[in-house]
């Protein structure tokens, strides 16, 4: 979630800045308290920050100005106004940033997570944030919450069980053998019957996902060329009744042997009905040797796994936010013939001649492990879940003093 924490920040919003379904601009904090109350419950949904003290124009819904709201007592009053007006009060952080010319006002930040006892109820009904305006939930939306909300309240969902939603994807028919590694991710909305429209136009949603996905993290990763998911997911196909799929198979050679050698990719996405997402990653991890005696060797290619794993939650959460507006997700991630494979960047900085070396350690394999999410902070900041899934992977055969996800994504 987007957090501001100086006035350069908020001066940056200026001109620039839309509403969205997770940022809502307020002129001032008025004495409408039910309002406000319905303006936080609304967030709770999926998570989102309420901006008091900046205006915005009406048609275009850019930030205008900054108008400043006192700042005398106002964490309380938010507190007092959400126990008051909000059932069950739900959790949410106040960010007061003071404006330079009179510590007296500023711009007061709400930042509201997704709520996992959603739905919050004001004035006997369930508001939530459609686009830029805040509205109700209808029944069916009523009814999903609460089965999350029972979900999530009791044990948490293993890898195992959360893996085993995979769906059928293109990448099944590929023999999986030495010199392949497998990255295997699956994200569904917690209530686990959520189901989204069957049309032909989940295409363009779909494909829309994957710009939106490269548009948004293009410029945060360290080598955006590197990332091969946004290129291979961007043509989706029916897949017969049970959803749609996305590859990059079609280029590759006849038949059915995985990629071995290191640098080829080979990806796969499906999204199955209920709303289920599953991806799928092949890694070659074959690398030619130094010498006569080491012909060839396999590397674990970790910053390839870590990038495509990023761009993979990043277009999960951009089709959930935009699509389904889920809250809380489920993810489990699993990685698997990685055993025996070597440091990448270990071994692009020692001698390869040396690969058996006490000090260079193989990987582990069969690495499986969850994370709860939303589905904006999936679309917003994919690396923080990326290394929840698999940073435990590394310290087996890791060895660079660098920490990877800075690495792959600056400023993590």
């Amino acid at each position: 979630m987007w957090r501001p924490s100086s006035w350069t920040d908020i001066e940056g919003l200026v001109g620039v800045a839309e509403e969205t379904p997770s940022l809502d601009f307020k002129r001032e904090l008025g004495k409408d308290n039910e309002e406000t109350a319905k303006d936080i419950a609304a967030m709770t949904v999926n998570e989102g920050v309420l901006l008091f003290g900046v205006d915005e124009d009406r048609r275009t819904r850019v930030a205008t100005e900054i108008t400043t709201v006192p700042l005398a007592g106002v964490e309380e009053k938010l507190r007092l106004v959400a126990g008051a007006h909000i059932q069950p009060t739900p959790d949410f952080d106040v960010e007061i940033i003071a404006s330079p010319g009179d510590a007296t006002k500023g711009v007061v930040a709400v930042l509201i997570p997704a709520s996992s006892l959603a739905p919050h109820q004001v004035n006997r009904r369930y508001p939530c944030r459609r686009g830029t305006v805040t509205e109700y939930l209808d029944e069916r939306e009523v009814e999903r919450l609460y089965r999350q909300r029972q979900e999530l309240s009791g044990q948490a969902a293993s890898a195992g069980a959360i893996l085993s939603d995979y769906a059928i994807g293109p990448l099944d028919g590929f023999q999986v053998g030495n010199g392949t590694g497998k990255l295997t991710l699956v994200v569904r909305p917690a209530g686990t019957d959520i189901s989204h429209p069957a049309g032909a136009w989940q295409r363009s949603a779909l494909q829309e996902a994957v710009r939106g996905a490269a548009r948004r993290q293009g410029s945060r990763f360290a080598n955006s060329s590197l990332v091969k998911t946004f290129r291979a997911l961007q043509e989706w196909n029916p897949d017969e009744a049970r959803g749609w799929v996305a590859t990059n198979a079609g280029s590759w050679p006849t038949g059915t042997a995985a990629p071995n050698a290191d640098s080829q990719v080979l990806l796969g996405a499906s999204l199955a009905y209920p709303a289920t997402l599953s991806f799928r990653a092949l890694f070659g991890l074959q690398r030619e040797g130094p010498n006569a005696s080491v012909k060839t060797y396999l590397t674990a290619r970790e910053a390839d796994v870590v990038y495509e794993l990023v761009a993979m939650l990043a277009v999960a959460g951009e089709y959930i936010t935009d699509v389904l507006r889920s809250g809380h997700l489920l993810v489990a991630a699993a990685l698997s013939g990685f055993q025996g494979a070597r440091s990448s960047f270990a071994t692009g900085t020692s001698s390869t001649a040396d690969l058996d070396a006490p000090g260079l350690p193989p990987a582990t394999d069969g690495v499986e492990n969850t994370a709860r999410t939303s589905a904006v902070e999936l679309r917003d900041t994919p690396e923080h879940v990326a290394r929840l899934l698999i940073e435990r992977w590394l310290p087996s055969f890791y060895e660079d003093d660098r920490d990877l996800f800075d690495t792959v994504v600056p400023g993590d």
